[in-house]
């Protein structure tokens, strides 16, 4: 997991990379395949700029031609995207590997051909102390030590990093990636701003993977 730091300009229009059926959660990598003209024209001018992608998740189904218009409706909480690597392959595909970088939220859209560029705001969390947040962290690298040995016939292989640099709301988004799916349970996840919420959620995903209650602990 990198922790290199990236300021995030909200100033400024960002493009958009709407999805159906997978949503970026901060922290998170999540590998693309572009092959769209639109949207490796995208690619190319932010390959040529910061690197930075909103990636949004279309509101609903959207009907095919609604979809080739480029006018779907979006929700309204995105992830922003910054680009880790990226390769252009012999058909003119782009493959790429995303890493989320913060949660924000859509404000308004600019009209931009041939792909869609947004304004932004960020997302600012509910303030929590670390200090708060310590009983959560214990139960998360409990269970993931649990995961390691290799507890539980349904448990899933989770790249935590540890370490007193790495925050707990890091572990919980990253954590989550790893857990969560669907879009429907991603998508409610980027949108949650407690990560006590978060947490709890990753707690409980990770108790029933494993088949253990919380008091389990307390009998061995």
């Amino acid at each position: 997991m990198s922790t290199e730091l990236i300021s995030v300009d909200f100033s400024r229009e960002f493009p958009v990379l709407p999805l159906t059926d997978a949503v970026l959660l901060p922290q998170a990598i999540l590998p693309l395949q572009i092959y769209e003209e639109r949207y490796i024209e995208m690619v190319e001018d932010v390959l040529d700029s910061l690197g930075m992608i909103a990636m949004a998740l279309f509101d609903g189904q959207v009907a095919p031609e609604e979809y080739s218009r480029g006018t779907p409706a979006l929700k309204k909480y995105v992830c922003i995207g910054h680009v880790r690597q990226y390769e252009r392959v012999k058909d003119g595909r782009y493959v790429l590997l995303v890493q989320g970088l913060c949660r924000a939220r859509i404000e308004s859209e600019i009209a931009h051909e041939p792909y869609r560029e947004i304004k932004l705001r960020p997302v600012e969390s509910v303030p929590v102390e670390e200090d708060v947040l310590t009983p959560y962290r214990h139960r998360i690298e409990e269970l993931l030590s649990l995961q390691l040995m290799g507890e539980g016939e349904k448990s899933r292989s989770v790249p935590v990093g540890r370490g007193a640099e790495v925050s707990t709301p890091m572990i919980v988004d990253l954590a989550i990636a790893a857990m969560c799916t669907g879009p429907s349970q991603q998508y409610r996840m980027l949108a949650q701003r407690d990560v006590r919420v978060r947490a709890e959620w990753l707690i409980h995903r990770m108790e029933s993977l494993l088949g253990r209650s919380p008091d389990d602990s307390r009998k061995n």
